[in-house]
């Protein structure tokens, strides 16, 4: 339920937010996986807030590589795969996905957050 701004940690009145994004990074916990779906605490965090929750999925492939990019969005559902990082160096992808176009579209057509 934070936010973290680029700038500073200042609540401008003129920014506002419209998705929020997080890795899912290999568990270091013997005999357990992460795995590649979003959490019930992400899926209820887009519901209560009205704005998409991505996650990447950074426990799969090495270091550049492209990584999935997954979605919870504020009706509750979760879309799997929805795009991949860019990735660096000889990964470097032509084609990329850009969240903050996707989460702008999503929260135009939400409801109202609960800040309860």
């Amino acid at each position: 339920m934070g936010v973290s701004y680029w700038i500073d940690d200042a609540v401008p009145g003129n920014k506002m937010l419209i998705g929020g994004t997080h890795g899912h990074q290999a568990t270091t916990e013997a005999g357990k996986e992460t795995e590649s779906a979003m959490s019930s605490f992400d899926i209820n965090t887009a519901k209560d807030l009205q704005v998409p929750v991505y996650g990447v999925d950074a426990m799969y492939r090495g270091k550049g590589k492209p990584s999935d990019i997954n979605r919870a969005n504020p009706d509750s559902t979760t879309s799997s795969n929805v795009g991949k990082t860019s990735g660096t160096g000889k990964h470097a992808r032509t084609t990329t996905f850009n969240i903050a176009i996707d989460a702008l579209r999503i929260w135009g057509n939400s409801g109202t957050p609960k800040f309860e």
